[in-house]
């Protein structure tokens, strides 16, 4: 089975629904974003029901307030309680790493990890640890906790992230039917899943948490292929990037010295009367910055490309006419006029001196070719 199949256990966003209908209540009351001074935006006072006998509120306090609402709304009914360790371990997480976006989003309240926020705003206050009246499993919302303290030393920066595949996951759930009149918003949806889900996965826990985060991982990754195989809408499907358990590995960039000289030793190999006009041309482009040197190194590499020519003993005037303008306005063309342009400015007399230099070279060596011709 492809890693971007679903495997056959059941899909917790389709079991447990209910809980992502749970925080559709919670943002209604207490939103995600802070207002437009950059303040928690909470709706209504509801906290004030969880949390007796205070005065004054902070704004923690408040956020406490509405975690202790939501754990009261999924484990105050047994009804809500799954008999499967993992999926109660699921749901804890799920509103841990909520509670973790929210102190996350202003760290001037100076909590890092949960631990901080648990032995100041939990521990001792009297209601987490009351009764919970329609639930037998447990007797406090005290215990839910305890048994779940691995996650208190996690960083909220990397908590909040699970809180962030949990939201993706519950909006591309129920919103499966509204794809086709608000598919770049879904798609949304998906690239910041798949942005957290990333990130997780390549996130180092400790001994402690890494089996039951992996866990969570995997449950998370097996209800996004689940949604994606659910989805109808084809083009929106094949956008869907594609995810596994494994870590990835950084990418890095590797150049093998070796590959690039058989890249290279891969190429046309070139003539040597070919690297002998390549040669001449540069030499001729550099002519301002000496003439006789020039004629001296041109004079040179033309013997040598002409006396190739004379293999076939004759060679007629006009062609070495013909062969001398070609090297003055082919590749000599580009590199003798980015020189000029360059340098602004070279007087014509001295492009013409270059150019009867050649043409008498041209000629010494075809009437030495036609003089050993009519000894031979």
């Amino acid at each position: 089975m492809g890693q971007n199949q679903t495997d056959n256990t059941e899909y917790f966003i389709k079991k447990r629904n209910y809980l992502c209908n749970k925080f559709d209540t919670l943002w209604s009351l207490f939103p995600d974003e802070l207002d437009s001074s950059g303040k928690y935006n909470f709706k209504v006072a509801k906290y004030k029901s969880f949390l007796h006998n205070k005065s004054e509120y902070t704004d923690i306090d408040k956020i406490n307030g509405f975690f202790l609402w939501l754990l009261k709304e999924v484990f105050g009914n047994s009804n809500n309680l799954s008999g499967n360790a993992n999926e109660n371990m699921i749901i804890i997480t799920y509103i841990f790493s909520w509670l973790s976006y929210k102190l996350n989003q202003k760290t001037t309240n100076g909590i890092t990890k949960l631990n901080d926020f648990y032995s100041n705003y939990i521990e001792n206050v009297q209601e987490y640890n009351g009764s919970i009246e329609k639930n037998t499993k447990y007797k406090n919302y005290k215990e839910i906790i305890d048994g779940n303290k691995n996650f208190m030393d996690i960083d909220i920066k990397v908590m909040s992230k699970f809180y962030e595949v949990f939201k993706n996951l519950c909006k591309m759930y129920n919103e499966l039917k509204k794809v086709n009149t608000n598919s770049n918003e879904y798609l949304e949806y998906v690239n910041n899943f798949a942005s957290n889900y990333k990130a997780l996965v390549n996130e180092n826990f400790n001994d402690a948490n890494d089996n039951s985060f992996r866990q969570v991982l995997s449950i998370a990754l097996n209800d996004y292929n689940y949604i994606k195989d659910t989805l109808g809408v084809e083009y929106v499907k094949k956008q869907f990037p594609e995810l596994t358990k494994e870590k990835t590995p950084t990418q890095v960039s590797t150049s093998n010295p070796k590959e690039t000289r058989d890249d290279s030793s891969n190429k046309m190999p070139v003539s040597s009367s070919q690297t002998e006009e390549s040669i001449s041309q540069t030499k001729v482009s550099d002519s301002q910055t000496g003439v006789s040197d020039s004629e001296i190194d041109v004079s040179d590499s033309e013997t040598t490309l002409f006396s190739s020519l004379t293999i076939n003993k004759l060679i007629p005037i006009p062609l070495i006419l013909v062969a001398t303008l070609i090297l003055l306005v082919s590749d000599s063309e580009t590199t003798l006029f980015s020189s000029l342009t360059i340098n602004k400015l070279i007087p014509i007399p001295l492009i013409l001196v270059a150019t009867l230099i050649l043409l008498g070279i041209a000629y010494k060596v075809n009437n030495k070719s036609i003089k050993k011709y009519i000894q031979h």
